[in-house]
């Protein structure tokens, strides 16, 4: 009845959903000196009629030690490798998103800058927008479609939980609640952004992906960097799979008010 009498008064179908994301903000993560990676991504909103903002990240090639919330010795004996500059910088950089979240008191989309949009994404976003009681954290995008279970369908579209690692963590939408959850919970930084996102046992958020995925990656040289260390320190599972790291697990799990990796 609301659409209806809104073409009487000459406004279009696009015009109703721009005014549903007007509840909504659009963070890009992007670093200053990225220029060219910052164009390619102003191309891609200039095709739709969206309101977005950079926000600037953290850069790793400056980042100061030590990083408050950051313990090299622990994560070595936690996780099994340090953290690169990199990572660390990213991970400060969607935090700074999430803090955004929480004072704008607004539902955001949180995205990398080698993504590419589609009138897919907008479909979608307008049907999270109509569903807000529905999710807490959706996962748009990511390097693969992995194995997953079917959790629900949200309009027409279907949402699932991957089974495995996640891979990105290039876009996603998160509502205040969740943003809350998510500083709360990493005031210590022990791995990386979208391993993070995954940790449902230690955030208390359910991550919802949707399927297929409504963004596309660009195929850009990734400007984290690399992981410090030996080759092995690279490889996560022989580390998942190593007896001393998973006592040094328990034991936190024993010792530890706020856990790393809780049961």
């Amino acid at each position: 009845m609301i659409e209806g009498f809104l073409k009487i008064l000459g406004f279009q179908n696009k015009d109703i959903k721009l005014s549903k994301l007007q509840n909504y903000q659009i963070l890009v993560i992007s670093l200053e000196r990225s220029l060219e990676r910052r164009k390619k991504i102003i191309n891609e909103f200039s095709k739709y009629d969206l309101s977005w903002s950079f926000l600037n990240a953290i850069d790793g090639r400056k980042l100061k030690f030590p990083v408050v919330g950051y313990s090299a010795k622990k994560n070595k004996r936690l996780v099994g490798y340090e953290l690169s500059n990199g990572e660390i910088a990213c991970f400060l950089s969607h935090k700074m998103a999430w803090k955004k979240c929480v004072s704008e008191n607004k539902p955001t989309i949180i995205m990398e800058d080698d993504i590419e949009l589609s009138d897919e994404f907008i479909k979608v976003i307008d049907t999270l927008i109509l569903n807000q009681l529905e999710w807490d954290l959706v996962r748009l995008q990511g390097i693969l479609q992995l194995p997953y279970k079917f959790v629900k369908k949200i309009g027409n579209y279907n949402f699932v939980e991957h089974i495995g690692d996640p891979l990105g963590s290039m876009a996603y939408i998160i509502n205040p609640n969740a943003g809350v959850q998510l500083l709360e919970n990493s005031k210590e930084i022990y791995v990386v952004s979208d391993w993070y996102l995954k940790l449902e046992k230690k955030h208390k958020i359910k991550m919802l992906e949707l399927n297929p995925y409504c963004l596309k990656i660009r195929n850009i040289d990734s400007e984290i960097g690399e992981r410090g260390g030996n080759i092995e320190d690279l490889n996560i599972k022989t580390y998942i799979k190593s007896k001393f790291r998973g006592l040094n697990q328990r034991l936190d799990r024993i010792l530890s008010k706020n856990p790393w990796f809780p049961n």
